[in-house]
């Protein structure tokens, strides 16, 4: 269950230990996360287990779509990348991630990429739960 926090989440990818406690995967994350910054990942997604990752600078604009059964987590590599968000108590509105930040969504909240800038290179991990 995703616990304790009632809005999606950015930070600076070094805080990203505090927030281990939200949901019980988001320590494999961290791991997943410290291997992408310490030996970079090559373009494409890959599965570890339940979690899915996907490396990608060519995603453009998605539509605006919530997940009810997974946690997804932005981190941009490269760049500042936008999305846009909405949950139950907050009307949409943009979000800008910049280089060595993260987003953390809740099932709940609805979110999708608005950038068209082809010089981000974003992680993008899908946890269920």
């Amino acid at each position: 269950m995703f616990v304790g926090v009632l809005e999606m989440i950015t930070d600076r990818i070094e805080n990203f230990s505090l927030y281990l406690s939200v949901h019980r995967s988001l320590e494999k994350v961290r791991d997943l996360l410290q291997v992408v910054q310490q030996q970079g990942f090559p373009e494409g997604t890959f599965c570890f287990d339940e979690y899915v990752l996907t490396c990608d600078s060519s995603l453009q604009q998605t539509d605006l779509k919530a997940f009810d059964e997974q946690i997804t987590i932005y981190y941009t590599l490269k760049g500042t990348d936008r999305l846009t968000w909405k949950s139950s108590t907050i009307q949409e509105e943009s979000v800008e991630i910049p280089t060595e930040h993260v987003a953390i969504f809740a099932p709940q909240e609805a979110h999708a990429l608005c950038s068209n800038n082809d010089n981000v290179k974003r992680v993008i991990i899908k946890v269920p739960v």
